[in-house]
């Protein structure tokens, strides 16, 4: 694996970085939870690519389950700025209710050098099993990703809005992938999620691991 001694640091350095600033958001009323995932993607052909995801999610200062799911997934790239795609989750929640979902999604990107700005707009239909209920919400996404090539790292600001007869809730996310060779990497963010109607926040320490083939 090449890895060079300046990138470990970079990974060390974000990590502590994260998990202390996520430590020092939770100490007041509001909670933390950390979500981890792993993930694989598969490039079939120069359009076509498939996917599989697995996370778990922790709520109440991590000592509850917030929700833990499956989402396989395929994507098409429509041409160089565009693509779109569909997946689907099996969500356990905490709450002793089991969810499906329907994942169809468009996604605009735009490069510039290392820059790269995208657009996601995602109507997420959520199934409960036990209620037999069924509602839409309107996810969009602006996200914003920085290529730092010798680093091998690509560090992002995000935010996502949710829309359920009107604003739902917010996340806004700091962090970075970080590449370990040409088929591994890990994800790491910071999230500070805005709920509507709550009278706390949410703050989330993401830690992901996935390849590509």
């Amino acid at each position: 694996m090449d890895f060079t001694i300046a990138s470990m640091k970079k990974f060390a350095f974000i990590i502590f970085l994260l998990a202390f600033t996520t430590s020092l958001s939770a100490q007041d009323k509001d909670d933390f939870g950390i979500w981890s995932s792993i993930s694989g993607s598969w490039r079939i052909s120069d359009k076509w690519k498939v996917g599989l995801m697995a996370e778990h999610r922790s709520l109440d200062d991590t000592r509850g389950l917030d929700c833990a799911l499956v989402m396989p997934s395929f994507e098409y790239r429509i041409c160089r700025f565009l693509k779109t795609g569909f997946a689907s989750e099996y969500v356990m929640c905490g709450d002793n209710t089991t969810q499906l979902t329907a994942r169809p999604y468009l996604t605009l990107v735009v490069s510039s050098g290392p820059l790269s700005v995208s657009l996601r707009e995602l109507p997420i239909g959520e199934y409960t099993i036990e209620t037999k209920e069924m509602v839409w919400t309107s996810r969009t996404m602006f996200k914003a990703t920085y290529t730092l090539e010798k680093l091998r790292m690509e560090p992002y600001l995000a935010t996502e809005i949710f829309i359920r007869d009107g604003w739902k809730k917010t996340r806004n996310y700091i962090g970075s992938e970080i590449s370990f060779g040409k088929h591994s990497y890990a994800d790491i963010y910071y999230m500070y999620y805005v709920m509507s109607g709550k009278a706390y926040q949410r703050h989330v320490l993401g830690l992901g691991y996935g390849v590509r083939f």
